[in-house]
């Protein structure tokens, strides 16, 4: 696990070695074992210059190899081929054996791996590797600069391209310290925050600014034309699933088979390693799989919270209990997540406000102190109908034999009826289900965006062009396709990336395996929804390890007491950052509307703790990078 970085001018263009090492070292939490550099001319060997065009920095967590020989950039063929990784390629061993048992390693580490597998497949390398990355490969023979990023998105990649400059970091403070970057707010993209919490798909906060999306690659050559292309597509399984429909027993024996070899493959390691354990399905999962992998007493590490209304602590035990590994929990303070919140623009340098960040943060921090790596349940969720929110979005069918016409009629009459009737009138008024699926998924929605901001709602986004696009697939593999391309890739796994490396945690997620996703997105529903049960067969699978007794309780999330923070000890921060004649003078957000939601909020008229914190995030980001 590491961060990496670096530039590619086709303008004329050069860039310091002075410079380089600045972006590489804002990302030394990433990588704070050992540093490295590249920098070369076009089409030229790797060099010891001051200043050139191609560049490429890399910080290092040494994980597997831990000699100086695995550092990066990894050279290849006298420097004329370089790559910088960040991730895991876990099937390096078994590509080694069978396609380059003729080779002498120099390293045991797998990105000496990717350095043969790119000379013998070319960019068809990516669609042969088995792990989470961002990728970057410098090729001078063809003055080719590869950008590469994992199937789910696990590992994030940010570039900048603007008049003959490019550059690219795994996060924007690397981009923060390119010299040539012009930091300007992308509107379009503070219009998508909003809507999500988050910047979805291949946009960013800021203008000229993009992320290379999950399962694709990006070359830019010496002229400066950008390629890009998707090498592998969540959405094709649930589209196209390929597994033939098998029997209860028979999907039982194939998912028992997939998640053995996909936590068998994550724990390759050569430094400590431990899990996440919350004591809900997902996590226990893959600690019984650790378990029955010959792991003796994993170690495991859980948050817990004083009040019992948050705290998952005693089913984590319970779970840890059962399944005897060394078990650390810390029962956490308010104190210590509000202080978090202060590091937010730091910790996430594009804005971004799922309060499930602060325990995260928090989890990983803990779970530093004792391991380099943890594995975690990520995933499980939304590949296996996890989400209550899911079952109650099926009801939308019930209402489609309805003309839009007469259901619009009924939702003005609901209208009458006070906040739960509009709340309900709203849902049947939708025109399709993208458009019903975005209203209960969003923050600011269609008729509060504009209030908030004076711009349209954005209608077209990521997450309706990707479940229109999936129209003609079952509802249930929809919504799970849907938020895999979208809230596990841009939410989830970007949350759990950022909190993890702040504090240099590499953290694994065997349920991200792609023959797994593959597999879920490809059941039947009565397989992830028998009845009232969720995640059917993986709770099928499950109560072979554990007693299901521990689990037999309401689903309770990753939570904080948000909504009462702000009507006490946060509502200071509020005050201090949504104060009306700040945002008079920002001129992004209407401060009539924000003054109307913080009083609302404060007085008890409705919960709008996801809506002020999502403000809160944003102009404390604004006031970070922008100011």
């Amino acid at each position: 696990m590491c961060g990496i970085c670096g530039v590619f001018e086709t303008a004329g263009g050069r860039v310091s070695r002075t410079a380089l090492r600045r972006m590489t070292d804002a990302l030394a939490h990433r990588g704070p074992d050992a540093d490295g550099y590249l920098l070369a001319e076009h089409g030229g060997a790797a060099a010891e210059l001051a200043e050139a065009p191609v560049a490429l920095g890399h910080r290092r967590l040494k994980i597997i190899d831990l000699s100086d020989s695995a550092n990066q950039p990894m050279l290849f063929e006298g420097g004329r081929l370089a790559v910088v990784f960040n991730g895991e390629i876990f099937n390096y061993r078994e590509l080694l054996a069978e396609h380059f048992s003729d080779r002498r390693p120099l390293t045991t580490s797998d990105t000496e791996v990717i350095g043969w597998a790119y000379r013998k497949w070319g960019l068809d390398c990516f669609r042969r590797f088995n792990g989470f990355f961002a990728i970057a490969i410098y090729d001078a023979d063809r003055d080719l600069l590869v950008l590469a990023r994992d199937r789910m998105g696990k590992k994030p990649l940010f570039y900048y391209q603007q008049q003959g400059h490019f550059a690219f970091g795994s996060e924007l403070k690397a981009l923060f310290a390119y010299p040539h970057l012009t930091r300007s707010l992308d509107e379009e993209a503070l219009l998508a925050y909003l809507t999500f919490l988050y910047v979805p798909g291949d946009g960013c906060i800021l203008q000229h600014c993009r992320k290379l999306p999950a399962g694709s690659y990006l070359t830019i050559d010496g002229k400066g034309e950008v390629h890009t292309e998707r090498y592998y597509d969540v959405l094709a399984a649930p589209a196209h699933p390929t597994t033939p429909p098998r029997s209860l027993e028979e999907s039982e024996d194939e998912l028992d088979r997939l998640l053995t070899d996909a936590t068998r493959l994550r724990l390759i390691s050569d430094v400590p390693l431990g899990a996440f354990l919350s004591g809900g399905i997902d996590s226990s999962t893959i600690v019984a799989y650790m378990c029955r992998a010959g792991t003796t007493r994993p170690r495991t590490f859980t948050i817990a919270y004083e009040d019992p209304k948050f705290n998952e602590g005693p089913f984590a035990a319970a779970v840890a209990k059962h399944l005897g590994t060394d078990h650390t929990e810390l029962v956490a303070q308010p104190d210590d997540a509000l202080a978090l919140i202060e590091r937010m623009p730091q910790i996430y340098d594009e804005p971004f406000a799922d309060p499930s960040a602060l325990p995260t943060t928090l989890l990983s921090e803990l779970t530093r102190r004792h391991v380099t790596v943890a594995l975690s349940g990520d995933g499980g969720d939304e590949l296996f109908f996890g989400y209550d929110r899911y079952k109650r979005a099926l009801e939308f069918a019930r209402w489609t034999w309805i003309p839009q016409v007469l259901r619009s009629s009924l939702a003005h009459m609901l209208f009458q009826f006070g906040p739960r009737g509009v709340k309900q009138g709203r849902r049947i008024e939708q025109p399709d289900f993208a458009s019903y699926f975005l209203l209960r998924s969003c923050v600011f929605n269609r008729y509060d965006l504009p209030r908030l901001t004076g711009q349209p709602f954005p209608d077209d986004n990521e997450l309706t062009r990707v479940l229109r696009r999936l129209d003609d697939v079952p509802l249930h593999r929809r919504m799970r396709a849907a938020e895999a391309r979208v809230y596990l890739c841009d939410d989830i796994l970007q949350k759990v990336d950022r909190a993890s490396m702040s504090c240099a945690l590499e953290t694994r997620a065997p349920l991200l395996d792609h023959r797994v996703v593959e597999f879920a997105l490809g059941l039947p529903q009565d397989l992830v929804l028998r009845g009232r049960t969720r995640k059917y067969l993986l709770k099928k699978l499950l109560y072979k390890h554990v007693p299901e007794e521990i689990f037999r309780r309401p689903k309770m999330g990753f939570r904080i007491p948000l909504g009462s923070w702000f009507r006490g000890k946060l509502r200071p921060m509020l005050d201090q950052y949504l104060e009306p004649e700040r945002l008079r003078k920002q001129g992004l957000l209407r401060p009539e509307f924000v003054t109307q939601l913080v009083n609302n909020h404060v007085a008890g008229k409705l919960d709008a703790a996801h809506p002020l914190f999502s403000l809160l995030v944003f102009q404390m980001w604004y006031d970070t990078y922008l100011s």
